[in-house]
């Protein structure tokens, strides 16, 4: 979605911007997303708020519906905006600094972690993500832990290091440029819709 000058794109952003984001993707009336939204409010922000400072961080919250009073209850916090239903996230996930993805649910492909590798972001997510999606890396294309704390503590590395996050971005766009791309898997698409439809020809 932002084309061969990913780059520019993100350095133009990252000058730019004031206090470090966090980004916080998917539905919240989805269990993935909801178990994910619990384990940030219940064990990983308060982390963040001890490390950062309350006012030291912004936390961006983009999905649709609002969620049970409880989870805002939860996530009460001058750094935490629920910015609702997007049609377009491109700004969004532009403008992260981190792409936090902390569900622990093993449960298929995580598209919110393909739609940040489009844009080259930092992603930090939990090691259940690796089932559905090989390709993520820890340490090459992402920052992969298996629990709450390891999570704070991979966000707090992405965010006081500018130079390591941006190989994390690097890497990230470049697995989606490799795997994931209209290229790259369109052309595997077509391949096998034509198999189909045509089975005489791979013969």
């Amino acid at each position: 979605p932002i084309g061969p000058a990913w780059r520019d794109e993100r350095e133009r952003r990252a000058a730019a911007a004031g206090r470090p984001t966090i980004l916080l993707v998917g539905h919240l009336s989805g269990t993935v997303t909801l178990d994910g939204l619990r384990a940030f409010a219940g064990e990983i922000l308060p982390r963040l708020d001890a490390a950062l400072g309350r006012d030291g961080f912004e936390v961006r919250i983009v999905g649709g519906y609002e969620g049970p009073p409880s989870l805002r209850e939860a996530l009460s916090h001058p750094a935490v905006l629920f910015c609702g239903h997007t049609e377009d996230a491109r700004e969004e996930f532009l403008g992260a600094d981190v792409l936090l993805v902390p569900n622990a649910i093993p449960l298929g492909v995580r598209v919110r972690i393909l739609s940040g590798f489009s844009y080259a972001c930092c992603v930090v997510s939990h090691a259940a993500n690796e089932l559905g999606i090989p390709e993520l890396a820890d340490r090459e294309n992402a920052l992969v832990g298996d629990s709450p704390e390891r999570l704070a503590e991979a966000v707090l590395v992405a965010l006081g290091d500018r130079e390591h996050r941006g190989r994390l971005e690097s890497g990230a766009r470049g697995t989606y440029e490799r795997s994931f791309s209209f290229d790259a898997a369109g052309g595997r698409i077509e391949e096998i819709l034509e198999g189909i439809a045509y089975p005489t020809r791979s013969r």
